[in-house]
């Protein structure tokens, strides 16, 4: 909600309820390897059912004035955010399998006695301000933001955590229409859920990240150019636990470097273009020994897309809109350079309808239905993607 309480002052709120439940079952083959017989594997299973409740509050206050020749837009606010984490969960020993004659079906996850796991509760508040100054062609970004967090686990520790974060950005806005800027900033984030092993609960994950870049916008056109090169660093990272493939451990430090190409170019007042390019260069500057060094799992190093949408009547009806596009998922690792996912090319289209306030869309995704993986673990298994999807989506606007 937005209220505009005068020439300068502009409130909002936004709230957010979510709750998300989800069925995980899964089998490995655990240790890796054959047994003696050199035909059968051992297999271990997981059964997962965690339920996850969150609330989000968001207050601002937006203030646009001038002090002499700097113009002001001022951001002060307050953040709240709680989540409630709920799981039953299972772990064990199943049926040996037989690689050269297997048999399929003979143990049931879905059978096995499920085990409530300790309610974890997250709390987190944030207080933040900012300030957007203009001074002629200058445009600067300066904000800071301070963030308390509060976990607990049922029957567990309680961990408090807190810290400052702040970001700048400068940018020089010429006649034109290019724009040349850099920007630094910090972030702090808790995590929801549990480390499996000892039932408490993880550190935040806590980021850096350095980009330069140049935008350009022609003059009384929507066609936007951007151009970026970025320099990211992560901490307190969760990576794949070596001694057992189903929990994960927090002792990661990551680094990325990249290029980030985008292009909105309006070909006529009908008739959008817009196209991506992503480099990723990624690196384990920190984790177990056989991931340090390594590219970060599951990170392609090239992803680009192409999309076009048209806007049209039909019989002297506007508000009709129609699009097509491709998508390139270039091939990652599994976190130790030694196991590849194969690259993707996905086709998606959508159609859209809008009247006044109304707005009906229909997305295709996969429009191939093509199989393909997504990622694959060290750990020995491949995920597949989504298949065909489509999507209605109906939205009111008031």
């Amino acid at each position: 909600m937005t209220w505009r309480l005068d020439d300068i002052w502009t409130l909002r709120q936004n709230l957010r309820w979510q709750k998300s439940k989800v069925s995980y079952q899964t089998m490995y083959g655990w240790p890796f390897g054959l047994n003696a017989d050199d035909r059968t594997i051992n297999r271990v299973y997981s059964v997962s059912k965690p339920e996850v409740t969150i609330w989000n509050a968001d207050h601002q206050a937006e203030a646009r004035f001038d002090t002499g020749s700097l113009q002001h837009t001022t951001l002060l606010g307050i953040d709240y955010q709680h989540s409630v984490t709920d799981s039953r969960s299972a772990f064990g020993l199943a049926t040996p399998l037989d690689v050269y004659s297997p048999v399929y079906g003979t143990f049931d996850p879905s059978v096995v006695s499920l085990a409530d796991q300790p309610q974890q509760r997250v709390g987190q508040k944030g207080l933040y301000v900012q300030d957007q100054v203009r001074y002629q062609n200058w445009l600067m970004t300066l904000g800071l933001r301070k963030d308390w967090t509060d976990t607990r686990v049922e029957n567990g520790a309680r961990q408090e955590d807190d810290a400052v974060t702040g970001r700048v950005g400068l940018t020089y806005l010429f006649d034109n229409g290019v724009a040349p800027y850099i920007s630094y900033s910090e972030s702090f984030s808790p995590i929801i859920g549990l480390n499996p092993d000892t039932q408490q609960s993880y550190k935040p994950v806590e980021g850096e990240q350095w980009e330069l870049g140049v935008k350009y916008q022609p003059a009384g056109s929507n066609t936007l150019l951007t151009a970026a090169v970025f320099d990211l660093r992560e901490k307190n990272r969760q990576m794949p636990n070596p001694a057992n493939p189903l929990s994960t451990i927090q002792a990661g430090e990551a680094r990325v470097k990249g290029l980030e190409l985008e292009g909105l170019v309006e070909m006529n007042r009908s008739w959008d273009l817009i196209g991506t390019y992503t480099y990723l260069d990624s690196e384990v500057v920190k984790g177990p020994v056989a991931q340090q060094g390594k590219r970060i799992a599951s990170v392609p190093e090239h992803m680009a897309s192409l999309w076009s949408q048209h806007r049209f009547s039909i019989a002297g009806i506007p508000g009709f809109s129609a699009g097509a596009g491709v998508r390139y998922v270039g091939a990652s690792w599994d976190g130790t350079d030694s196991l590849k996912t194969p690259s993707t090319t996905l086709f998606d289209a959508m159609l859209g309808y809008a009247y006044q306030d109304w707005s009906l869309t229909l997305n295709a995704t996969n429009l191939e239905d093509e199989t393909y993986y997504t990622t694959c673990l060290s750990r020995g298994d491949c995920f597949t993607g989504n298949r065909r999807t489509l999507t209605a989506t109906a939205s009111y606007s008031f």
